[in-house]
């Protein structure tokens, strides 16, 4: 009994053994061949994929193109100098840039400027040689004075005509909105005539009427305000009108301002203020601009008296404060509590600083950990300070006379400071004082000459209060 048990034991653990061993055998099969065979398949896929559009990009490699009856096989490859995304719009003697690149025919490109472009690395890319822009680029230096390369800039627009040999005949673009110049290649040599010319210009004078709802600065770029203009304000009322504070919902606005326009009305920088209502919290506020003998224009309220200031308000347009006058202030650099005794305006590197009154250079360099500044002095009593400059205008010196409004500099990052800004500090007899909250004086007194007429300030007040 006990040798049957044996027996049917041995058989049972010997099918299982041969169950096992056949699993096994068909897992190292699989494993081997399997990936295998994977791989197999998916590159026979891989090269019936390439092959296929080998194929397709072989049989639109060649293109036939009729001109005049004739037909030319071009090859675009080839043709990978001329950027045809880049032309905004091309105005080509046959009509098709590409068959006259091949057939040798002059063309004619009108091309929009692209960020990081040169003048240089444009016409070589449309296969003119380096000898032919070079010869360009220093008949331009002469014929425009300038020691520099010729700067152009993203969106700018050109237009130039290439040749039969690759060469310049005709190229044309913007200096600034007001001028262009041309260059024309002279038939019997290989200089270019090169001429200069001047868009023409209008004064039109603009009457804008508003009112508040949340603030004046965004009120007035309702109403296309130029910045200029609100700058002018800004100036104007700087130690009598909080611009960003005092202005309520419902207060209303009017003002006469002239401004240079193209005749596409296209507006130019610059404009200039004339007249300006101003109502705040049911208080007017009027400036009118009058031009005495002496050709200065001053304003005046509408009692005829003057107003404004000797001194700007703000040695920066267009910026914002981003460290107020206080005795204690965490220093972001040394992370202790010291005074911080004047305004810290941001702004973007290289915006030009303002000369805050007319007055003499005491000092114009290195200092420290203010790094590069300037300090005027404005009579026997006031001095300011303009400090972390990148740059010091030219002509800027110690014991040289400025002027207000003059620039004196740039905006930079230099001494101890973590950012592009201008600290602006003012002294009154040799004291710091808060520059936003000083009470600034006020300007010369007037003569005959230079006082507004009683008609003309009556005229003025009706053009301000009349209903538009």
């Amino acid at each position: 009994m006990r040798k049957e048990q044996y027996k049917t034991a041995l058989k049972s653990q010997s099918k299982v053994g041969v169950i096992y061993r056949k699993k096994l055998i068909r897992k190292k099969l699989f494993n081997f061949f399997g990936k295998k065979l994977f791989f197999l398949f998916f590159g026979i896929f891989l090269l019936v994929l390439l092959a296929y559009f080998l194929i397709k990009n072989k049989e639109n490699s060649l293109e036939d193109v009729k001109v005049e009856g004739k037909t030319y096989v071009i090859d675009p490859p080839k043709l990978k100098k001329i950027d045809i995304s880049s032309i905004e719009e091309e105005v080509l003697s046959e009509g098709n840039e590409a068959v006259d690149k091949v057939i040798k025919k002059p063309y004619v490109l009108k091309y929009k400027v692209k960020k990081g472009e040169t003048l240089s690395s444009i016409l070589g890319s449309k296969g003119v040689s380096f000898k032919e822009v070079h010869n360009l680029t220093t008949s331009l230096k002469k014929i425009l004075k300038s020691k520099k390369s010729i700067k152009i800039f993203p969106t700018q627009n050109l237009e130039f005509k290439i040749g039969k040999n690759d060469e310049i005949l005709f190229f044309k673009f913007d200096l600034d909105k007001t001028s262009f110049v041309t260059c024309k290649r002279n038939p019997s040599n290989e200089a270019f005539i090169i001429k200069k010319h001047i868009r023409p210009t209008k004064n039109v004078k603009h009457t804008v009427s508003g009112v508040i709802n949340s603030s004046f600065a965004e009120a007035a770029n309702v109403k296309n305000v130029p910045y200029d203009i609100v700058d002018d304000l800004v100036d104007l009322y700087g130690s009598r009108i909080i611009f960003h504070k005092d202005f309520r919902k419902g207060d209303k606005f009017k003002l006469v301002y002239e401004q240079e326009e193209l005749e596409d009305k296209t507006p130019l920088p610059g404009a200039k203020l004339k007249m300006a209502l101003l109502t705040v919290n049911s208080k007017e506020w009027v400036a009118i601009g009058f031009k005495g003998t002496d050709k200065r224009e001053r304003f005046f309220n509408k009692k005829g008296e003057l107003i404004g200031n000797t001194f700007l308000r703000y040695p920066l347009r267009f910026s914002r404060i981003s460290s107020v006058f206080t005795d204690s202030r965490l220093h972001p650099i040394t992370k202790r509590r010291t005074p911080h005794y004047g305004v810290d305006f941001a702004a973007p590197r290289g915006t030009p600083i303002r000369a805050a009154a007319d007055g003499v250079v005491l000092f114009a360099g290195r200092k420290g950990a203010n790094g590069i500044m300037i300090k005027l002095k404005h009579g026997p009593r006031y001095k300011t300070a303009y400090c972390h400059l990148s740059r010091i205008s030219k002509g800027i010196r110690k014991n040289v006379r400025v002027k207000r409004g003059q620039v004196i500099g740039k905006v930079g990052s230099t001494g101890r400071s973590t950012g592009p800004h201008l600290h602006y500090a003012f002294y009154d007899r040799n004291k710091y004082v808060d520059p936003l909250k000083v009470k600034l004086p006020l300007s010369e007194e007037l003569n005959k000459g230079t006082s507004i007429p009683k008609k003309y300030l009556s005229e003025s007040l009706k053009i301000l209060r009349a209903n538009d």
